[in-house]
């Protein structure tokens, strides 16, 4: 699994250019989805790996710990760096992004934190 999430990663990566081509033939919009396509590599890990936990979370019954998890994640996390760094720091696009990869890191260990911790 994480060898094809890396490989995934690498590729998104490595083809930039082309995938982005594919979507805009704009030059300006294009240079500034190349200065932050990085971002949305890393952030492919700790998405899948949630995606993930959320399937073994619902199987063994935590629903209601993952809701929990979740509110704290999108209103509490990503709303605090949404506005510290986008906003703030006024990094735009890239607080945008940065503030999606702090939610889902924080998503991905609370919920396997929270797996690990249940008594099987």
């Amino acid at each position: 699994m994480l060898a094809l999430v890396t490989a995934l990663c690498i590729i998104q990566f490595t083809l930039k250019e082309q995938i982005i081509g594919i979507y805009s033939s704009d030059a300006g919009l294009q240079e500034r989805a190349i200065d932050v396509i990085w971002i949305m590599s890393l952030s492919t890990f700790p998405d899948l790996y949630k995606a993930l936990g959320r399937g073994i979370a619902k199987a063994t019954g935590l629903q209601r710990e993952m809701v929990v998890i979740n509110l704290i994640g999108s209103y509490g996390v990503n709303a605090l760096f949404i506005w510290l760094l986008a906003f703030h720091y006024d990094m735009q696009c890239k607080g945008l992004l940065l503030a999606k990869l702090a939610m889902e890191i924080y998503l991905c260990v609370g919920t396997f934190v929270t797996i690990g911790q249940t008594d099987w």
